[in-house]
């Protein structure tokens, strides 16, 4: 499909370096079907998956004051910071103020896992990468959304893991095949 074979180039400019190249496809592959003409439904996955790569291309080929414009003002947004899925991502990760002006996070307990965490890592990523362009109050919201894409990694895994091995108990008739009766 068109659309496979645009995730392919885009992939291909990634990995060679042409940062400008591959992000205008993943721009483009990120419209809603490829290019300004299609109508092509793209799922959430996908279009996260999308994002994941395109954050992963700015960070991998990011030069430190690229952001940046003469005097050390930020230039502007880029794309990728107006999705609405990164958009969402970024406020449930916000860092609030309290009435005495001090600093403080949402509690940690009401922050749902986050099913793509590689979004959520290569986010905070190129948030930390081009920090120098940003405000101190995002490197923290960038700190806390990596830790808490390394917790849902991790909670993932030991999901996984433990549904791995119930799967085996039953294969072995709920007996551990390590005990044996004496």
């Amino acid at each position: 499909s068109q659309r496979g074979l645009l995730h392919v180039y885009a992939q291909s400019l990634y990995r060679l370096g042409e940062t400008r190249l591959a992000d205008e496809m993943y721009r483009r592959l990120l419209l809603v079907g490829g290019s300004d003409e299609d109508e092509v439904h793209v799922d959430v996955d996908e279009r996260e998956d999308s994002l994941s790569n395109a954050l992963a291309n700015r960070t991998a080929n990011y030069t430190s004051g690229s952001l940046l414009v003469y005097g050390g003002e930020r230039d502007s947004k880029c794309w990728l910071e107006e999705d609405s899925i990164i958009l969402d991502l970024l406020q449930e990760y916000s860092i609030g103020i309290t009435n005495d002006g001090e600093e403080k996070m949402d509690d940690e307990d009401e922050k749902v896992m986050l099913q793509n965490y590689d979004l959520a890592y290569n986010l905070a990523t190129f948030l930390l990468v081009s920090s120098e362009a940003r405000p101190p109050s995002v490197v923290k919201q960038a700190k806390e959304l990596l830790i808490h894409a390394e917790k849902s990694a991790l909670t993932i895994l030991d999901t996984d893991s433990n549904e791995n091995e119930e799967s085996k108990d039953d294969e072995n008739g709920g007996v551990d095949a390590d005990i044996v009766d004496g």
